[in-house]
């Protein structure tokens, strides 16, 4: 990652970049938390500079590290926590973007909690927002998922999944 920080933007850092992320998975990010966040840094800077999407990059960053399961004092976390404030305060991105990166990353308890509160705070909008936006990143929703919710009583959880395409078992990504 030293390499790939020395030189400029361009096809041999991707490439350099590529190396490391090879090693990160194999070595087990979680055991070079230090490394993974400089990986992760160098991506975003990457991207930033070379005009791809950091959305996209943070997007895969709460993919691959589970930052909703991190604590914010972990390092891929922080720079998560970071780079995302950065992204709403410079207006490219709002809230409920981040939210739906994050969204789906949640287990099934975490998304009824999290829709729970998002109908009370903002209303039933926010919560489709989010029901859709874990759909998307789930692929597929079981009758399973549904039958939770009707059967633990999380009525706006069971209409914000309806709302955003949760009938049938596969999402409505139209």
């Amino acid at each position: 990652m030293r390499a790939a920080r020395g030189i400029a933007v361009s096809t041999a850092q991707r490439e350099l970049l590529g190396v490391a992320e090879v090693l990160l998975e194999r070595l087990g990010s979680g055991l070079y938390i230090h490394r993974a966040a400089a990986y992760w840094e160098l991506m975003l800077e990457s991207a930033e500079a070379s005009g791809e999407s950091v959305l996209d990059v943070l997007s895969a960053l709460a993919a691959k590290e589970s930052v909703v399961k991190l604590d914010s004092s972990v390092p891929v976390r922080a720079l998560f926590d970071r780079v995302s404030e950065k992204l709403v305060g410079a207006g490219v991105a709002t809230r409920e973007d981040i939210e739906a990166i994050t969204v789906g990353e949640m287990t099934t308890e975490e998304l009824f909690e999290r829709l729970e509160s998002a109908n009370e705070e903002g209303g039933r909008d926010i919560a489709r927002r989010l029901a859709k936006a874990w759909i998307q990143r789930q692929g597929v929703i079981s009758g399973a998922v549904m039958c939770e919710a009707a059967q633990d009583g999380h009525d706006a959880v069971v209409r914000a999944l309806m709302e955003a395409g949760a009938g049938g078992n596969k999402a409505n990504n139209g």
